[in-house]
């Protein structure tokens, strides 16, 4: 006789592999933007682009990333803020 899965279990599968979606849409769009202009120019000077996408996917996006494999919600929103406060204002208040 064949186990059937809990509506809960189906549920926590396709969360899984949505966030595991857009998080593969994010590196792609990031990974996209920066192979079109890989160095901006700005009123100091030039910044690399491709340093700043390597440290970004090393380390937030794969924090990220091991979170939603886990199904860990709570390592994932301390991952997620942690990425967003690297790169913004850290005195920011997050809902």
């Amino acid at each position: 006789m064949m186990a059937r899965r809990s509506r809960n279990s189906r549920t926590r599968s396709s969360s899984s592999r949505a966030g595991q979606f857009y998080l593969d849409e994010t590196r792609a769009h990031l990974r996209w933007g920066v192979r079109i202009i890989p160095v901006r120019r700005i009123a100091g000077g030039q910044i690399d682009l491709r340093g700043l996408l390597e440290a970004v996917d090393n380390t937030g996006l794969t924090e990220i990333g091991k979170a939603i494999a886990d199904r860990n919600s709570e390592g994932f929103t301390g991952a997620y803020r942690r990425t967003l406060e690297g790169y913004f204002d850290p005195a920011a208040t997050w809902p």
